[in-house]
């Protein structure tokens, strides 16, 4: 079985589309994909707000606010090396990730910017919520607040247990696809 990521960002006037994308992921390899993803929307001409606690982003021109998330989140080359042995098993990292990815949920929605950005009157100008798939699936209150859809991004063309929880779908093994 094969996977393919594909992104079809056709040239549409600059004022089609207010995205918001959250990162919440912190490590580099996944803000690699994410950003190459927000990057290509970006110079079709969308207007995106981005949280994030990677700044590197050279391509944030007029049409981007980006909001540094960085002292929220540790970065994974922040983390103690003994916390990332705590991984080992398949147990010990689903546990940590539920754990880690609630913890980011939390801290998300006590960020001072999202919560203005949630009760602002304006908000509803936001047309698309842009975000990772993650351990635990939080990002479909914001989703709610502003009666919008969610495009999860998975960088991984791994199927994961979250899977399910995104597309509703449940694999079944004795079918084969």
């Amino acid at each position: 079985m094969q996977y393919c990521s594909y992104v079809d960002a056709q040239e549409f006037p600059a004022d089609s589309a207010q995205i918001l994308a959250v990162e919440l992921i912190v490590g580099k390899s996944h803000w690699n994909f994410t950003s190459a993803v927000l990057r290509s929307l970006i110079e079709k001409g969308y207007s995106l707000t981005i949280f994030s606690p990677f700044t590197d982003i050279d391509y944030c021109g007029v049409n981007c606010s980006l909001i540094n998330t960085s002292k929220d989140y540790p970065t994974t080359s922040s983390i103690n090396v003994m916390v990332l042995k705590t991984l080992g098993s398949t147990e010990q990292l689903i546990y940590q990730s539920v754990n880690i990815t609630r913890h980011r949920c939390n801290t998300m929605y006590n960020n001072n910017e999202i919560n203005k950005i949630l009760t602002a009157k304006n908000s509803s100008s936001y047309e698309i919520l842009i975000i990772e798939s993650m351990a635990i699936e939080c990002a479909s209150h914001i989703a709610s607040i502003f009666q919008i859809p969610v495009v999860y991004l998975i960088p991984s063309p791994m199927s994961t247990y979250v899977k399910p929880l995104i597309f509703e779908h449940i694999l079944n093994p004795v079918v084969k696809a």
